[in-house]
């Protein structure tokens, strides 16, 4: 044993909110047996809290910075406090709160899926301003009703065309992993769906204004 301290102890960390819970194995907090030596380069002197947030940080993948290290209602913060100082010994309870960073990949995997919905909802829109320009052409609506009708739908693919723009620029702002293929292959699809869209946007467009001057 070093001297004013302990070299060695073994704690048990519990990372979730409230100790009932420990017995939820799903969605309750997790217990892990955490076993602390001093480096055989530190040998003489005493564990300190930097010491316990490295072999959290080893256990848990949580990095210091995002650590919250409580005993006894005390938060530990000052790395170099001697563990003996603040009480904990040999079984002593620490709770960890905080959580690993989400990686890149897990927040624009997000905004994929984020993309993707804004997609199905703007080629839904494309779908109905089709039918309804097809209605006019068949001369399903009075001819006195049309040319609003034909205004509003440009003003449509206008809006469509330009949020389809944006979901491009959306799209090429993600960067994934190189061994994330699933991903970046739905991105790729993605991209040729709006190409296509917005080609029948342009489309879509000619067939408003040749309406438009036919009746004028």
């Amino acid at each position: 044993m070093a001297a004013d301290g302990v070299d060695c102890l073994k704690l048990q960390l519990v990372h979730g909110p409230d100790r009932h819970d420990l017995y939820v194995p799903i969605s309750g907090p997790r217990k892990h047996e955490l076993g602390m030596c001093l480096p055989e380069e530190e040998a003489g002197d005493v564990l300190t809290v930097g010491h316990l947030t490295k072999a959290v940080t080893e256990l848990t993948e949580i990095p210091q910075t995002c650590q919250r290290l409580i005993f006894k209602g005390r938060s530990l913060t000052k790395l170099d406090e001697s563990l003996s100082s603040l009480g904990v010994k040999q079984g002593s309870k620490i709770m960890l709160l905080g959580k690993k960073p989400e990686s890149v990949d897990m927040v624009d995997e997000q905004k994929l899926k984020t993309a993707e919905k804004e997609l199905g909802r703007l080629s839904k829109t494309m779908s109905d301003i089709s039918q309804e320009l097809d209605g006019i052409n068949k001369g399903f609506l009075e001819k006195k009703l049309q040319q609003p009708a034909l205004q509003k739908l440009r003003k449509q693919i206008l809006v469509a065309s330009e949020a389809f723009m944006k979901l491009l620029e959306s799209l090429d702002s993600l960067r994934f992993a190189e061994d994330n293929k699933g991903s970046k292959i739905k991105r790729k699809n993605m991209a040729d769906r709006i190409q296509k869209l917005l080609e029948r946007c342009d489309v879509l467009s000619e067939g408003v204004k040749e309406i438009l001057q036919g009746s004028s």
